[in-house]
């Protein structure tokens, strides 16, 4: 298996997939800003490693990098990225304090944005996990704020050769009137980006003969 393309139920799925996560995970960071949060996952689609950086924009951009490797049934890397004024502006809300660049780069503003992701990717984790009867075991976030050309060809270099795609979540974190837009860059090996394929037909009744794949008929 080369990759994923997926069908329209496969789609469908995923966008159900998104939605169940992002309640959770709005919930999750309601309790701990004491105010209203929304979290919109707008698409969930799957892209060559070669074509992230022109799905993501200039290499240049420096972001807030929160990296969380996951093991058992599948193995790889979530990766969240979020502009760097950006992440400044939702770790003043997360603290309830004005944050500045130097505060945000200390021990206590990385462990805050990590404690984003924390709640962001556990949300999608779980929603596969749950979703796919799949088991993921992940570490603690390394939080990194760096060139995000650098950080995302850190996480690919890492991955064995014949990985060849990614999947991307896109999301918006809305907080009062504020929007934040956020990629999360979901990379498998190989074996357990077949594994997920594989669930996925399976939950959503989509099957491959030959070299076709189609619909299964009630």
């Amino acid at each position: 298996m080369n990759g994923i393309e997926l069908m329209s139920q496969e789609k469908s799925f995923m966008d159900r997939l998104g939605r169940l996560s992002g309640r959770m995970g709005a919930t999750a960071l309601s309790h701990i800003l004491g105010c209203k949060v929304n979290l919109k996952v707008s698409e969930i689609f799957f892209i060559p490693l070669e074509d992230i950086q022109y799905l993501l924009g200039d290499p240049g951009i420096v972001v807030a990098g929160i990296q969380h490797e996951f093991v058992n049934e599948l193995e790889g890397y979530l990766l969240t990225l979020i502009p760097v004024e950006l992440a400044k502006h939702h770790l003043s809300h997360l603290l309830k304090m004005e944050v500045d660049e130097d505060y945000m780069a200390s021990p206590q503003g990385l462990s805050g944005l990590g404690e984003l992701s924390n709640i962001l990717c556990g949300s999608y984790i779980s929603s596969i996990g749950n979703m796919l009867d799949i088991v993921i075991i992940p570490f603690m976030p390394h939080v990194k704020i760096d060139l995000m050309g650098a950080i995302t060809q850190d996480i690919i270099l890492r991955l064995k050769p014949e990985t060849v795609q990614a999947m991307i979540i896109k999301t918006e974190l809305i907080i009062a009137d504020d929007v934040i837009s956020i990629h999360i860059l979901m990379l498998l090996e190989q074996d357990s980006l077949k594994l997920l394929a594989d669930r996925i037909r399976l939950k959503t009744g989509v099957q491959e003969n030959g070299n076709f794949r189609q619909d299964k008929q009630d």
